[in-house]
């Protein structure tokens, strides 16, 4: 870095931010001037996408109130269809978001909040973590990410306005309390973004297919996660599954015609598309709006550390994990089981994942899928959503709401 580029980020980082900082800050308490509005305002993976556990809670919620002011956070560069019936915010407009946020009375979100975020009283701030069960490590679990300024003082600012986490198991509630070091309610009431995988799925999977041109083919999603050294190098050859083979697999093993559908992590999913050499019959549903659609729809699915197959369980279709940096990984960001532990059977390499599936069981695969569930203390009542969007209407008509439980 040369002298001038040096004195430049001294100054930013040390003069012009924070000063841009302290005007943001004054800004809510400016816009404390204005009184609190009948109104929600939400956003997901920070404006990048509409959907996750927000998006059930609004539905719910609007079916009992549908005078509510909804609001959705969108960032600028991402177009994605949101409900005639939400009112969208540019996550870029400044002192528009700062204001949208001083006065609504209720905050849904998935990620940690910006620092200079003040809450004020009478408002209500729900955290829906987007991970749920998860096999990589998170927050200050990780260690490198604990000398991080930026995530560190973001998790502080989630922690102070929070009034309640919502939690989906006794794993993921600890989790909150020691990599979150959150010490507020938490409510274990499932999550709203699984109540459907509970339901009938058909008209929902008439939409999939219809959308992907599909008829009666069986479909493989393929759904991996991303690396945090993507953000410095992309390396595709993580994601060397052998999709003919893989079809050619399931078919033997399942019978019917396979076609695969893959789902890259949004943060990368341009790049990954740019830098991999697939087919053209290979589906690539990385910017169908929910994921949870495509779970719903899919007979199978395939991934190395992704919170979705634990979410696919839920279907109790078969879910197989192919990982091929398991060390590095575990180096790097680190995991809270063995993959043996898991109750997804694990390949290192496409042999492997052949085999795993050609050896598949049902039965043995429900009762290890059913210990693993009772081990980690999940709950899915299949009404979260309800549940959840039942007590915001409640808060919103001005009655005492305890948020840390039923």
């Amino acid at each position: 870095m040369s002298i001038y580029h040096k004195i430049k980020y001294f100054i930013y980082h040390n003069w012009i931010n924070p000063f841009k900082l302290y005007l943001k800050e004054m800004s809510f308490y400016f816009f404390r001037l204005f009184p609190l509005q009948n109104k929600v305002i939400a956003s997901t993976f920070k404006g990048m996408k509409y959907g996750d556990n927000p998006q059930f809670i609004y539905e719910q919620l609007r079916l009992l109130d549908d005078k509510i002011d909804f609001v959705w956070l969108r960032r600028d560069g991402y177009t994605y269809e949101v409900p005639s019936w939400i009112r969208v915010v540019s996550w870029n407009m400044k002192y528009k978001l700062i204001y949208e946020l001083a006065t609504a009375k209720v905050i849904i979100d998935t990620h940690r909040f910006r620092k200079f975020v003040k809450k004020r009283k009478g408002q209500v701030f729900i955290e829906t973590w987007h991970g749920g069960v998860a096999i990589k490590k998170l927050e200050a679990d990780v260690p490198k990410f604990c000398d991080n300024e930026v995530i560190m003082a973001e998790i502080k600012t989630t922690n102070k306005v929070a009034d309640v986490y919502i939690s989906q198991s006794d794993f993921l509630s600890d989790i909150y309390k020691r990599a979150f070091k959150y010490e507020g309610p938490i409510w274990k009431c499932g999550y709203p973004r699984n109540d459907i995988l509970f339901s009938d799925n058909s008209e929902i999977s008439q939409i999939v297919r219809k959308k992907y041109s599909l008829r009666d083919e069986h479909i493989v999603l393929y759904a991996p996660s991303f690396r945090d050294s993507f953000y410095e190098n992309i390396d595709v050859n993580v994601y060397s599954v052998d999709f003919e083979k893989l079809k050619q697999t399931l078919s033997k093993r399942f019978g019917g015609k396979w076609v695969v559908m893959t789902r890259w992590h949004p943060l990368f999913s341009s790049q990954i598309a740019q830098n991999m050499s697939l087919t053209s019959d290979i589906i690539d549903a990385t910017k169908y709006p929910d994921i949870q659609d495509l779970l719903m729809t899919v007979d199978v699915v395939v991934s190395d550390y992704s919170s979705c197959m634990f979410d696919a369980a839920l279907r109790n279709i078969p879910c197989f994990i192919y990982a091929t940096d398991v060390e590095d990984y575990k180096s790097d960001r680190g995991t809270y089981f063995e993959m043996e532990e898991l109750p997804f059977s694990y390949a290192p390499n496409n042999e492997g994942l052949m085999k795993n599936i050609l050896n598949y069981n049902e039965q043995d695969y429900l009762f290890s899928l059913n210990c693993f569930f009772d081990r980690i203390g999940l709950v899915e009542t299949g009404h979260a959503g309800k549940d959840i969007a039942q007590k915001v209407n409640r808060f919103l008509k001005g009655e005492k709401v305890e948020w840390g439980q039923n």
